[in-house]
């Protein structure tokens, strides 16, 4: 009896797992549809088998707004790709102060951008950052 009762327990508790696994605070966009995310937060793609995980920014180079700089700098950001059940890491970097930079992934095009932009003589704080993200079919 005791066996059976451990058995059902390991059982409902396996089935558990990838219910307790999967965040109920996971936002979901469709394609082409932007999308604004802290670091640490997932984002899943509506219709696809993708889940985009935001790391976070690895690193921040870009010139201050009201500094003249003779480079434009780049922000580098850090994300999880979970797709067919195998996790990837992803990096993409956006060079300068323009629009959104691309990044191939796969059949997906990323579209995105890092805010907030810096300014000068103000520091931004990991937990400040936040992704923009299209996803898109390439």
């Amino acid at each position: 009896m005791r066996k059976r009762v451990l058995t059902i327990f390991v059982g409902l508790l396996m089935l558990g797992l990838p219910l307790s696994a999967c965040s109920v605070d996971t936002p979901t966009a469709g394609l082409d549809q932007s999308i604004s995310f802290p670091p640490g937060q997932s984002c899943a793609i509506a219709g696809e088998d993708l889940i985009i995980k935001f790391v976070g920014v690895v690193s921040d180079s870009r010139c201050p707004e009201g500094v003249q700089c003779i480079w434009a700098g780049e922000v580098m950001v850090q994300l999880e790709i979970n797709s067919g059940g195998e996790k990837t890491k992803f990096y993409m970097v956006k060079r300068g102060a323009g629009g959104d930079a691309v990044a191939d992934f796969g059949i997906y095009k990323f579209s995105f951008n890092v805010t907030p932009y810096p300014a000068a003589g103000t520091e931004i704080t990991k937990d400040q950052y936040r992704l923009l993200l299209t996803v898109s079919k390439a």
